[in-house]
């Protein structure tokens, strides 16, 4: 990342974000992107989004039955921008990160320390075995 390129984080236009997450694939084909339909769709859950320069680099939903889903590109991790992207969605909700659910993720246990890092409690199926 260069001086020059700005990094900012937008609740704006909730549904230019979700087209714009699905348009650049930001979710990992699990219940993120169902979700972002339903913004579409006129569902009351917010979004968040980071951008690098012009770049989606993070999206970030709070579904309305209270569940924290974050994506980031591999290119785009380990820079905060997950963080970033929940901290912004958690204060234009008003809805603090303890009164959030995590689930699991396609990589469960890089999501479990993501969750855990922000204080999100953990569904109670997290640790079940398929």
């Amino acid at each position: 990342m260069t001086d020059h390129t700005r990094v900012r984080t937008t609740t704006l236009q909730p549904h230019y974000l979700a087209h714009l997450a699905l348009e650049h694939r930001l979710h990992n084909g699990g219940i993120l992107k169902p979700t972002l339909y339903q913004i579409l769709q006129e569902k009351p859950h917010h979004i968040a989004m980071t951008f690098l320069g012009q770049s989606p680099a993070c999206v970030a939903v709070l579904a309305s039955y209270g569940q924290l889903m974050v994506y980031t590109p591999l290119r785009y991790r380990n820079r905060g921008f997950g963080k970033r992207t929940a901290r912004v969605l958690s204060r234009q909700c008003g809805i603090s990160f303890s009164e959030m659910v995590g689930g699991i993720g396609v990589k469960p246990q890089q999501s479990r320390r993501y969750f855990e890092s922000l204080g999100v409690p953990l569904c109670r199926d997290y640790d079940r075995e398929d």
